[in-house]
């Protein structure tokens, strides 16, 4: 055992001491390259530009990365849609804890070199299992020419992807060869580490991939290791998780200058000469047509020497042994097969294979047939590892030894006048304001300029060839403007704005999805979408090709987050619940998120009590005659709005978001304690999909509260009948009364307390009255303060509540109404009423069949539930709103739960599960058909208006008027005020009116609202 241990931290030694020794490597072989302060390389300016641009667009909310739009003189490239994007994301990161793009880019440098390096050591290692082997793999790896030729002559993004192509082999080579229990975590940080690897560099992907395919699938049916369905699997996923780039820059080729051959380099004039592969001039000029060239394609002399001692051992062995050829072979396959692929790379690269080149268009895709030399790099280091590993076999440990000194140290003799950087004058790595090329395409021949535009964009042009332009406001991804046409033009409109398909979303006066066309490269728009006075704004988005594979990569990296949670924390059906609850509510809120009467109410409310100034009243029921409930919804939402910083959009969704993950998390922590796993898991599978769930949990207002409600007092319920200790009775009642003060439909809970109180527990009756008491006075104390010093103004409203605001009747309108948007199906009366009784003739089921006690008592309280509300309604006599049944939402769907479990004989067990089946189906088609839909009235657009009038005005007077059907102006007061706009009708001023519904005199339309008001009066 002891002995066992010593050699584990002796392995582990020789691991860490390896690691620092290339750690310190690197460091010393990049040391002129982190000193200098400015230097020159082929692509360097054009990397850090673009490394500015998406760290900017990044900055602006434009994820994932596609356009540049100060690229093109301000036209803009979809230079990240075909370009490598890994490395800009990277440099962005980096960039904002070090604010410099040069030195970022140093950094990035630095740790590609090293992690090349220590990952080849690890994947050899764990191939070989022989260290020296490995150590020296991965130092001729490190010492190759072609890698300082990337970094120091071409600044390259190149250098990132032979970074991560030993990553890669070294997690191909753990799901090969390992078998344990973390088989699916290496899995998933293979797919993640292919998705970088394809995003690192496009043509470096197209070399090397290749060889990765064939190293995977000798492994597999040669050595029998792994498993092929697996690592097909993992292969797909880590492809699918890189899909947001690949296909699109695939697909959308089409439309840029990409798509023609040979228009950035023609391969023909780029073979190097076996000369130059074996000796060039180190320089930092360029590959030039013939063998006259600035830069250097030496392979190097270790690694040619490498090959030729593979050639001279193999070769000796043989006759010296006298072992027949195909036996040696075998016996040394991978020796072979990496000194056949790299003499195969070699012959890719000389003019003798250009009849390959001519036959193959996807290779002629690779520009210049020197770039096998980063391929080649990695063979013939992978060469050396097994060269070494047969030495030790075959050989006396002499030789192996003289061989490693020997390649080592002419590695570094060799490599001794290529570390060096070329010097340049400029300092500026910020903002590259004084740069020639920050405002180019950033591309060699601007092959990313639309199909058939041969021109660049000019500082010079207009940006529009019509109109006068007012106001032009604008970033990178975005902007807006104001035009004034003297005569609106006949022909169209062409802008300053860079063309592809589907990229911009335009807006015109408040109409969205304005078309636009291709004009020689710019953007045009019919004259027709224009007035003689427009307000034009234009965001960048996601063409429909790439916001269909952005939701695949999400997708596929979503199925790895569920396997792993499910393998090891046996919750992966909880995992795909929770995504899915939170899909249905977020997608496509921004335009139904409701900022009416009571969200206008609570924000004006809570931005006074983040002032300091408090309150002891609460949300008013039903409207401005009601009674006050207790304030304790305010308070919750304070944080919210502090968060926010009163902006009213960012707030709500903080306060959805957590009440969403709130209620998640209770559901399913109450419920599988409560009434069991398969009854918990039905019921939060039927809230996640259920139309009239997802609309109430969208609602920033009181009432969100009550479902919430039905869970604690069902849990509290559960846990009093557990313990019968009155404790629980307490925290019970306190919960009742806390869902009262959220809203009075609460009060339908009550069969919860009156259970406890008569059958549960300890017959403490006084005890437990005493408690109940007290738990009102708690909740209720502010509102009985309040009343206090205000002569029992909240009592009398209450005791006069709905004689003069309400009407009378409507409650069999308002029930079918409110059982049509539970089963998303329009139904008559008389349907609705037989919903009811099915419903309650299923809870009697229900509690005939059940045998566990609690349930049962469970099922008292909801038959109670059922039986009392249509009798309190029917008393109360006044019309209900629909959301005053929201507390009957839970109540059906844990019936509809508990029943497939309880229900006998079969064949009703069966109907059970087929209707619950067929309901879950069919409310999430619902769902899915809704989200399409938006409201006209939402707090989107109101913003837009808001925002709108503050763009016209730019702190000019004027006057405002809002003129509007009864409620329908709710929200524009509490917005003009969080924008710093006044209200006011005083008349001295230009008048701007906020109309609805629209009116066809104003040529702005927001939803359901115009703003009116003279363009001249605001200087158009």
């Amino acid at each position: 055992m002891r002995t066992k241990v010593f050699l584990y931290f002796l392995k582990r030694r020789v691991n860490v001491f390896v690691f620092f020794v290339f750690l310190f490597l690197t460091l010393w072989l990049s040391r002129y390259f982190l000193e200098a302060e400015s230097f020159y390389s082929h692509d360097l300016d054009f990397n850090l530009i673009r490394s500015l641009e998406a760290y900017l667009s990044l900055k602006e909310g434009h994820f994932p990365l596609r356009w540049a739009g100060d690229l093109n003189y301000g036209c803009g490239v979809p230079v990240f849609n075909f370009f490598y994007p890994l490395v800009y994301y990277l440099m962005s990161f980096i960039f904002v804890f070090l604010g410099d793009f040069l030195l970022s880019w140093k950094i990035l440098v630095f740790i590609s070199l090293f992690i090349g390096s220590w990952f080849f050591f690890l994947w050899i290692k764990n191939e070989t299992k022989d260290t020296l082997a490995s150590f020296g793999g991965a130092l001729i790896y490190l010492l190759a020419p072609y890698r300082f030729s990337l970094v120091f002559v071409r600044g390259s993004v190149e250098f990132l992807a032979y970074a991560l192509l030993p990553v890669i082999f070294f997690l191909a080579s753990k799901i090969l060869f390992d078998k344990n229990k973390c088989l699916f975590k290496r899995g998933f940080l293979f797919s993640l580490f292919l998705a970088f690897y394809f995003l690192s560099h496009n043509i470096v992907v197209l070399i090397t991939f290749p060889i990765l395919l064939l190293y995977t699938l000798l492994k597999l049916f040669r050595e029998r290791s792994g498993n092929p369905v697996f690592i097909f699997f993992v292969f797909t996923l880590g492809f699918l998780m890189s899909s947001f780039f690949l296909v699109p820059a695939f697909l959308e080729k089409a439309y840029v200058r990409l798509s023609i051959d040979n228009v950035v380099v023609d391969y023909r004039n780029h073979f190097p000469t076996l000369g130059q592969l074996l000796r060039s001039r180190w320089g930092y000029l360029y590959s030039l047509p013939g063998t006259d060239d600035g830069m250097s394609f030496m392979l190097g002399y270790p690694q040619w020497l490498v090959l030729s001692l593979s050639f001279f051992f193999a070769i000796y062995y043989i006759f010296k042994t006298k072992e027949r050829a195909i036996v040696f072979l075998k016996k040394n396959f991978w020796l072979f097969f990496y000194l056949f692929l790299s003499l195969l790379s070699i012959f890719l690269m000389l003019p003798l294979s250009s009849f390959i080149w001519r036959n193959i268009n996807t290779l002629q895709q690779v520009q210049f047939p020197w770039r096998f030399l980063g391929l080649t790099v990695f063979l013939v280091a992978s060469l050396f590892s097994y060269l070494l590993v047969f030495l030790r076999r075959s050989f006396n440990k002499r030789v192996l030894y003289i061989t490693f000194v020997i390649i080592f140290f002419i590695g570094l003799f060799g490599n001794r006048n290529h570390l060096r950087v070329f010097p340049s004058s400029v300092k500026d790595y910020k903002t590259f304001k004084d740069n020639l090329l920050r405002y180019s395409t950033t591309s060699m021949a601007n092959e990313i300029l639309p199909y058939g535009n041969l021109a660049m964009c000019s500082p010079e042009e207009p940006f529009s060839s019509e109109g006068e332009i007012l106001d032009l406001k604008r970033g990178l991804t975005y902007g807006s403007f104001k035009v004034r046409f003297d005569e609106v033009p006949k022909e169209k409109v062409l802008f300053h704005l860079g063309y592809f398909p589907g990229v911009y979303e335009f807006t015109i006066n408040g109409r969205d999805g304005v078309p636009y066309s291709d004009c020689e490269g710019r953007v045009c728009i019919s004259s027709n979408e224009f007035a003689p006075f427009s307000f034009v704004s234009w965001k960048v988005v996601q063409t429909p090709v790439q916001r269909f594979f952005n939701l695949i990569s999400l997708f596929s990296f979503f199925v790895w987050i569920i396997l792993i949670f499910g393998l090891y924390q046996k919750r992966q059906f909880w995992i795909f619940l929770l995504l899915m609850f939170l899909f249905f509510r977020l997608y496509g809120l921004e335009k139904k998120m409701v900022f009416g009467w009571d969200q206008e109410r609570d924000a004006f409310v809570v931005s006074e009590i983040l002032k300091g100034k408090l309150t002891l009243i609460g949300p008013r029921v039903v409207g401005p005659s009601g009674f006050f409930l207790p304030p304790y919804f305010f308070y919750i939402l304070s944080p919210f709005y502090f968060l926010g910083r009163g902006n009213p959009q960012v707030s709500l969704y903080l306060f959805l978001f957590s009440y969403w993950i709130l209620f998640f998390v209770v559901a399913y922590k109450s419920f599988l304690k409560s009434i069991g796993r398969n009854e918990s898991l039905l019921f939060v599978l039927v809230w996640s999909t259920l139309p009239l769930a997802v609309v109430v949990d969208r609602i920033a207002w009181n009432p969100i509260f009550i479902p919430l409600v039905f869970i604690v007092l069902l849990f509290f319920h559960y846990r009093y009948y557990s313990t019968g200790s009155v404790f629980w009775f307490f925290v019970l009642s306190i919960s009742y009364f806390l869902g009262v003060s959220f809203h009075i439909q609460g009060l339908f809970y009550f069969p919860f307390i009156l259970n406890a109180f008569l059958f549960g527990g300890n017959k403490v009756f006084l005890k437990k009255f005493f408690l109940f008491i007290f738990s009102a006075f708690l909740v209720f104390l502010p509102i009985i303060l309040f009343d206090l010093r205000h002569n029992f103004l909240n009592f009398s409203l209450i005791f006069g509540f709905g004689q003069n605001s309400l009407v009378r009747g409507g409650l069999s309108d308002v029930w079918s109404n409110f059982v049509s948007s539970f089963v998303s199906l329009r139904i008559g009366k008389l349907s609705a009423f037989v919903f009811y009784l099915f419903f309650l003739f299923l809870n009697f089921l229900l509690l005939i069949r059940v045998r566990l006690a609690y349930k049962k008592e469970l099922l008292y309280s909801l038959f109670l539930i059922l039986l009392s509300f249509p009798i309190v309604f029917y008393f109360y006599g006044f019309r209900p709103s629909e959301y005053y049944f929201n507390f009957l939402i839970p109540v059906f769907v844990l019936i509809f739960s508990l029943a497939p479990f309880v229900i006998r004989p079969r064949f009703a067990r069966l109907f059970l599960s087929l209707v619950l089946v067929v309901f879950i189906l069919w409310s999430t088609l619902s769902n899915l058909k809704s989200v399409a839909y938006y409201d006209g009235e939402s707090l989107y657009f109101k913003k837009r208006v808001v925002g709108f009038i503050k763009d016209i005005t730019e702190n000019r007077k004027y006057d405002l008027s809002i003129d509007s059907k009864s409620g329908k102006d709710a929200g524009f007061y509490y917005l003009l005020s969080f924008y710093g706009l006044e209200h006011n009708r005083n008349n001295t001023f230009s008048l701007i009116r906020i109309v609805e519904p629209p009116d066809s005199s104003c040529f702005t339309r927001f939803g359901i609202y115009s703003v009116c008001f003279l363009p001249q009066d605001f200087g158009w």
